[in-house]
């Protein structure tokens, strides 16, 4: 929306400016004038900063007009940063802001830290001081931040300083962080010491992941130093997957050590699965290596998997190798499936993976494939994993192929799942339909 407030060229020149449909240009066009219009008159370009519409172009602008005036008077520089800097992306002024003062004169920087009131804006003051003084001495931003007397600002400024003390001595930033630091402060900085030790010191590392509370920072923290660790040792990375705290956890790092030892030693990640004890890791094991096998070499995948030496291992690697093969061939994947036993829950496992990949490259081809299946078991198996994975995007087409079931128990079951959807998104089409077939 134009400003109309003012009449001068500059103003009309900046208004255009900002109706330019090219971000790009815009932003371009918009700081040029706005800078020119600066330089010639500073307070009649502040007086349409702060008319004008919020959005990038305001922003670039605010950050530039209070750096420069920061550079001569803090004070209202700081003032202004106040009165216009009312969201998460302008509050980013206070970072430039404080880290110029810094350089010019860190203790009277430190002074002016007591002009921002609480809230983002001086946590992100506090970190540009920290951050700034670890540029020039570790030690002394290190103490400083210590002495900090309101946790507030104390928090921030530890954890900037502690980015830098990482690199360099990554087990007191973290004798640090732990005496110092809690939240998500804490977990931030464990994760990025963790980061540091996960190639020169893993033990370490691995004790660290053990203290983050459950989330995604510990998920992310785990699966980089396990893959670290596979990368020197597989088997020390599986040996210590099993000290981890939940079956979820584990069965992550599993898959990460796998991808890794895959890349590295095909063979070798092969036969250590096959011998592994006959069990639920093992079959979840069996179940990821053939789905990555099966993703470039179905073949292979198939003979691997005839070699298992247990049932429970075998079923799980052929749901995996349905999945897998379906991601580049899922024709070729359900034809598979449905050449395996009939009396083996594997073959309904498997058709169903090969299924739900398939119906996300193509709906109709996966519908035709089904409804042609010869056997009556096969296709009512068939019918009813796709109105299941149908039922939220085509519940209409899910309830249509529940209906094709034969077996009248499956059906029904398949039915009472897919009609509420319906229900949900065309309220009237379901109605009538149930009231056509004399439901």
């Amino acid at each position: 929306m134009a400003i109309s407030a003012s009449d001068v060229p500059e103003a009309q020149a900046l208004n255009k400016a900002l109706l330019l449909e090219d971000p790009i240009l815009r932003s371009m066009e918009f700081g040029r004038q706005f800078a020119e219009w600066y330089k010639r008159d500073p307070e009649a370009a502040l007086t349409y900063l702060r008319l004008m519409p919020r959005g990038n172009e305001f922003n670039t602008a605010l950050f530039s007009v209070l750096e420069d005036i920061g550079q001569q008077n803090a004070e209202r520089a700081l003032a202004l940063a106040q009165e216009l800097a009312t969201n998460s992306e302008q509050r980013v002024v206070y970072n430039i802001l404080f880290d110029q003062f810094a350089r010019q004169d860190f203790q009277q920087a430190v002074q002016w830290l007591d002009q921002v009131p609480p809230g983002e804006g001086r946590i992100n003051a506090a970190r540009a001081l920290a951050a700034r003084r670890a540029q020039e001495d570790l030690d002394a931003a290190l103490a400083w931040a210590q002495s900090l007397d309101d946790p507030a600002d104390r928090g921030p400024a530890i954890e900037s300083v502690l980015f830098d003390l990482t690199e360099i001595k990554p087990w007191q930033a973290f004798e640090v962080a732990v005496r110092n630091l809690n939240g998500d402060e804490l977990e931030r900085t464990l994760s990025l010491i963790l980061n540091e030790l996960k190639t020169i010191d893993p033990d370490k590392a691995a004790a660290l992941v053990q203290m983050l509370l459950p989330g995604e920072t510990r998920t992310h923290a785990t699966m980089g130093l396990v893959r670290a660790m596979s990368e020197r040792d597989p088997y020390a990375a599986l040996d210590w997957t099993h000290t981890l705290p939940s079956d979820e956890l584990r069965q992550l790092a599993l898959h990460n050590v796998l991808d890794v030892w895959l890349a590295a030693a095909p063979d070798e990640a092969s036969a250590f699965v096959s011998g592994m004890t006959a069990g639920p890791e093992q079959d979840q094991a069996a179940a990821y290596l053939a789905e990555n096998l099966a993703g470039s070499d179905p073949a292979a995948a198939m003979t691997w998997v005839r070699e298992l030496p247990n049932d429970s291992a075998r079923l799980a690697a052929n749901v995996g190798l349905a999945s897998g093969w379906a991601k580049t061939d899922p024709a070729a994947a359900a034809d598979w499936a449905s050449s395996l036993p009939a009396d083996k829950p594997q073959r309904t496992e498997a058709m169903d993976a090969a299924l739900s990949y398939w119906v996300l490259a193509d709906v109709p081809a996966a519908v035709q494939y089904v409804r042609g299946l010869p056997s009556c078991q096969l296709r009512d198996d068939g019918l009813d994993a796709l109105s299941s994975l149908l039922s939220a995007r085509e519940p209409a087409l899910a309830v249509e192929l529940a209906n094709a079931i034969q077996n009248a128990h499956l059906r029904e079951e398949a039915l009472a799942a897919t009609y509420p959807e319906w229900e949900k998104t065309d309220p009237d089409a379901a109605r009538n339909w149930l009231t056509s077939t004399n439901r």
